[in-house]
């Protein structure tokens, strides 16, 4: 690991939304490169660098993208959901190289890169930027011990591959299994943060499934609310399982149930405010 008095310090970059010279987007970009990323990198003895910075002539594009390939750590700000950071974001996941991804407080992290920690930060509040250098300090010090394993969306989808393509029957079951399930949340997931108008077509497709899914705030209060529904309604064959903390799993085991009686019970469920979704999980 390089020191303070390496000739030749380490590489970080910095790619993410830049903004023209006086904009919000700048001032907030220099308080992250400046106030943050900078006085951090430089105690572990790393040169950083953010694309307008770069002195070298040239095409800034490909001057970019090979700082991307090539740094030895590369701080991917992913606030505003900058298109050009996102692509620089895939193109380091592909080279398999140190990452940390960090974001403004204000913007929400997207679903694709949510399952992978990023490091929140305000420039608005002096004890976000402290906790901010805290937690950006940590994760440089588990990138440098040489135990560190490259973990990105890349790599995950790599192991898989591997996995599938050599596992014995056995692992292979139990992979598909986990699959199953991790697809089944995704799709819960995925759907959450929209308008529920907009999530729920009560329709016919979803009235004949033998399984549904209802994604809640509240399971307990929930699980009690379907159960005396199922009970209203005349609905006695049904059984309720949960699937995570927020999730309820209604299993219908039977096709006797008349579309009426269930269309009539999934618009009470609609009614209460603690139930964010009902899905029948389309794979």
């Amino acid at each position: 690991m390089a020191t303070k008095e390496s000739k030749d310090p380490r590489l970080c970059f910095v790619v993410g939304p830049i903004g023209s010279e006086g904009s919000a987007v700048r001032i907030a970009a220099d308080w992250l490169l400046n106030g943050i990323v900078k006085p951090v990198l430089q105690e572990f003895g790393f040169s950083v660098r953010r694309a307008d910075e770069i002195p070298e002539p040239g095409m800034i594009d490909s001057q970019v993208i090979n700082m991307v390939i090539d740094a030895d750590l590369v701080i991917a700000d992913l606030s505003g959901h900058n298109p050009n950071a996102f692509y620089e974001l895939a193109i380091r996941h592909m080279v398999e190289k140190p990452i940390i991804h960090m974001i403004d407080i204000d913007t929400e992290i997207p679903f694709d890169v949510r399952a992978f920690r990023a490091i929140v930060f305000s420039t608005k509040e002096f004890d976000s930027i402290e906790k901010a250098k805290s937690e950006l300090t940590r994760q440089i010090r588990q990138i440098i011990d040489s135990k560190h394993k490259i973990d990105n969306p890349v790599t995950r989808a790599r192991g898989k591959l591997n996995l599938s393509q050599n596992a014995t029957p056995k692992e292979k079951l139990l992979f598909d299994t986990v699959e199953n399930v991790s697809r089944r949340l995704d799709h819960i997931e995925k759907s959450m943060g929209q308008p529920l108008q907009n999530r729920q077509k009560i329709g016919s497709h979803i009235m004949m499934s033998d399984t549904i899914f209802v994604t809640t705030g509240n399971i307990v209060k929930t699980e009690g609310l379907l159960a005396g529904l199922l009970r209203i309604h005349g609905i006695e064959s049904a059984k309720l399982g949960r699937l995570g903390e927020e999730i309820i799993e209604i299993n219908f085991e039977s096709e006797s149930i008349p579309f009426n009686k269930k269309r009539r019970f999934f618009m009470d469920v609609l009614d209460s405010k603690d139930v964010l979704s009902i899905d029948d999980m389309p794979f």
